[in-house]
């Protein structure tokens, strides 16, 4: 299925944050593209993730590594998900996902515009449909689409 052609995906969401800051939104896009791993690296209560510590750049294909946080300042593993740059600008990029290698069948969209008085909205969007029917069901949806 062409999920362009989806009318309703199964992931559907945007997260936004309004951060103040002394660069403009492209600016700080440029610093997230030289390093996302600087930036987007994380260790939460359970999970945790690392990302391409490298430029992010049109046709790049990059490796994220999720896994469970090993309290240590390590993680161990999950199953590497391979993404694509498939847009690009200077307020953005996409990553379109390997549905062989990813449990979304999507993009994964990165902005950021000024808001105003020294602040910038940051968002992230997802969408696309679950890669098989193990992680549908997983997610809580039983109902094939």
């Amino acid at each position: 299925m062409n999920i362009a052609l989806a009318a309703n995906y199964d992931v559907n969401k945007t997260w936004s944050k309004t951060i103040p800051c002394n660069k403009s939104a492209q600016g700080v896009m440029s610093a997230v593209q030289n390093d996302m791993g600087q930036f987007a690296d994380n260790r939460g209560t359970i999970f945790s993730a690392n990302f391409p510590d490298q430029p992010i750049t049109m046709g790049g294909q990059y490796v994220i590594q999720p896994g469970l946080n090993s309290y240590n300042g390590g993680q161990f593993p999950g199953t590497n998900l391979v993404v694509t740059v498939t847009a690009e600008s200077a307020n953005g990029w996409t990553f379109t996902t390997d549905p062989s290698q990813h449990f979304l069948n999507g993009t994964v969209s990165f902005s950021s515009v000024d808001a105003g008085s020294g602040n910038v909205t940051f968002s992230i969007t997802a969408q696309g449909n679950w890669s098989n029917a193990q992680i549908m069901v997983g997610s809580g949806q039983m109902t094939p689409r």
